[in-house]
């Protein structure tokens, strides 16, 4: 019974792997921003779940509602507001052949990890609430300052992207003709 279990487990991440694999294709080769954005939420999706298979179901949680909920969340509202969600043009010989070189580089390791055998080890499973106490001991002491700083990069980032729409925004309006209707008196 544990065999299949185990076989089961290890089919059901194999899918999840490639789904966040396919995702992250999808964020680098979008036609658009909002589809790019869209494939990213795919991604942390996938990653969320595979969290759920390490059992660090804490993870899972903030990994849907920080970064699925909020941050993806917070890359569309950007787009949209900027409007650079529409498709690009043709991309150049160059870009394809770098896609490919790329793709190339990283199926030599992935080939040379893969026919490895890796030990295993067993690590003593915390109870749920140790390993909460101590993601927040960790997230409070040492890791405050880069929290704060991605906190605020976050905050530039949406100032900038509003300032930005406000400029395209009344470059626009300059530009473009009165619809009003002009009397003639003779």
């Amino acid at each position: 019974m544990t065999d299949v279990f185990q076989a089961n487990q290890a089919a059901s991440l194999s899918f999840i792997e490639v789904g966040v694999l396919i995702g992250a294709l999808g964020v680098v080769l979008a036609p658009t921003m909002v589809y790019a954005a869209l494939c990213l939420g795919v991604t942390l999706v996938g990653v969320a779940l595979v969290y759920l298979f390490l059992n660090a179901d804490f993870l899972a949680a903030v990994q849907l509602l920080i970064y699925v909920g909020a941050i993806n969340v917070l890359i569309l509202f950007a787009i949209m507001l900027v409007g650079q969600g529409s498709a690009s043009e043709q991309q150049p010989l160059g870009y394809r052949l770098a896609c490919l070189l790329g793709v190339t580089l990283l199926s030599l390791p992935l080939a040379v990890a893969s026919s490895q055998t890796w030990p295993t080890l067993n690590p003593p499973v915390l109870a749920s609430e140790d390993r909460v106490g101590a993601i927040g001991s960790h997230l409070f002491k040492e890791f405050l300052l880069p929290f704060e700083l991605i906190s605020l990069v976050l905050l530039v980032a949406l100032i900038g992207a509003i300032q930005m729409a406000r400029v395209q925004t009344s470059a626009t309006m300059q530009n473009k003709p009165s619809h009003k209707k002009s009397r003639v008196i003779i």
